[in-house]
């Protein structure tokens, strides 16, 4: 759309209701070519002028339009499009006033403005989980009275050319008092720069360096390895802490936790699970939300069945509060766990780690406890090769489950009709057999006979 601007169209104009649904609109003018009013949904109102070189365009903010005046945007128009006309980036030029106090500034775009394009395109695309989403919107927070500031807030607020080696290495050394949320974030950064260096629209404003040095890097620290799990000789103890007494106060966190320590599933994936995700005929959990993106099926263990059949049905999902929203996280009932129990800290996904320790004492066959776990296959036999019904997972999961019952002196809680109908089975095909061998001796005795 195209009209001659002036000071009272500028100052009377409106978003057009026939445009619901758009997020702004742009009006061009008619004397200076690219220069323009860009007028957002909300009624927000910008001077902007747009550089076409080649085949790309590129549009820059010159001012807010309640505070600049019309002549003084021109005059930054044409400043800026004289810049871009001497091969140089207008982005990356700030304009500092003269002693005549004829001023043109332009402020480069931020790199706090290109983040929120970044996570955008990458939630749109499908990309990310919801977490994910949420941890990248929650490091840039501005921050209130009542929430912390995000970690990559301050550093982001920077000109985008102006984030580079030296800045980051400022952020890091700023940040070695909380070194792995500051890792986690780095990882971030590092990963929204290259996307940056991969796009048309921002690749030439990022600053030469951007690498940190060893030495900055090394001050975040290396990520360890944790190693808190629920060993053999602490079973017993752990469950009678879980069963006694965290199940007295909260009975749904007691099962949570022993529903994750049993399958070895990650702690999310429990907190997901719905009881339509649990088929009592065939014996088998399927987990839908998993890290891998597809969802794993595997089997209804005896001790499983009979936890998950005393929790009560307060919604949809299986492990939920009483007002039926989703189970938040049991750190601190964990943490008393421990103290009751007389052993270390372990930690939700130190459950998990559990499952796949305690199962190296059942001697499976390579691969089992992986795929019950969720984890990928890593060698080609495995991911080619080896294809495990749910029929056959569960036979391997029953044999880990009864170890850590048996260890944890539980033993006879489990439900021994199981192993009377096997046993059931086991005489009836004996019977079959001996009438068989019966039939086949008499008709012997009777060939003789003739």
């Amino acid at each position: 759309m195209k009209i001659k601007l002036t000071p009272r169209i500028v100052r009377e104009m409106r978003f057009p209701p026939d445009m619901a649904g758009k997020k702004y609109i742009l009006v061009y003018d008619t004397e200076l070519s690219g220069f323009g009013v860009r007028l957002a949904a909300g009624g927000k109102k910008t001077y902007i002028v747009e550089i076409r070189k080649g085949s790309k365009s590129t549009r820059i903010t010159i001012g807010n339009c309640e505070t600049l005046s019309l002549a003084e945007a021109k005059e930054r128009a044409r400043a800026t499009r004289y810049t871009a006309d001497q091969g140089k980036d207008p982005r990356k030029i700030t304009f500092e006033e003269d002693d005549n106090g004829e001023s043109i500034l332009i402020d480069p775009i931020t790199g706090l403005e290109v983040w929120h394009t970044y996570i955008e395109e990458r939630w749109k695309i499908g990309a990310w989980k919801p977490r994910t989403y949420k941890e990248h919107q929650a490091v840039v927070y501005p921050g209130d009275g009542t929430r912390q500031r995000g970690i990559l807030y301050d550093l982001l607020t920077r000109p985008l050319h102006k984030i580079d080696r030296a800045a980051i290495e400022e952020w890091m050394l700023a940040n070695t008092h909380r070194k792995s949320y500051a890792r986690l974030s780095w990882r971030y950064l590092r990963a929204f720069l290259r996307w940056c260096s991969e796009t048309d629209d921002y690749a030439d404003l990022l600053a030469d360096r951007h690498q940190p040095s060893r030495r900055a890097i090394e001050a975040l620290g290396r990520p360890k390895a944790k190693q808190d799990a629920v060993q053999r000789e602490h079973l017993a103890a752990w469950f009678d802490a879980v069963r006694n007494r965290l199940a007295a106060t909260n009975p749904t966190a007691a099962a949570f936790v022993q529903f994750v320590l049993l399958t070895g599933c990650r702690p999310g994936e429990a907190r997901a699970l719905t009881w339509d995700d649990i088929d009592t005929r065939f014996k088998t959990i399927t987990f839908a939300d998993t890290k891998a993106g597809e969802s794993r099926t595997i089997g209804l263990t005896p001790y499983v069945a009979q936890l998950l059949d005393s929790l009560p049905r307060t919604s949809t999902l299986v492990f939920a509060t009483q007002a039926g929203k989703k189970l938040s996280q049991c750190h601190k009932q964990l943490q008393r766990v421990a103290e009751w129990a007389g052993i270390d800290y372990v930690s939700e996904h130190g459950l998990r780690r559990s499952f796949g320790t305690l199962a190296e004492w059942c001697d499976l066959p390579s691969g089992v406890t992986a795929q019950i776990m969720g984890h990928k296959p890593s060698a080609i036999a495995e991911k080619h090769y080896r294809v495990r019904p749910v029929g056959m997972l569960r036979e391997f999961h029953e044999r880990i489950e009864k170890f850590i019952i048996e260890n944890a002196g539980l033993a006879g809680l489990l439900d021994n009709g199981q192993s009377n109908e096997e046993n059931g089975n086991g005489n009836g095909q004996n019977k079959g057999q001996n009438n068989g061998n019966g039939r086949k001796h008499k008709k012997k005795e009777e060939s003789l006979q003739d």
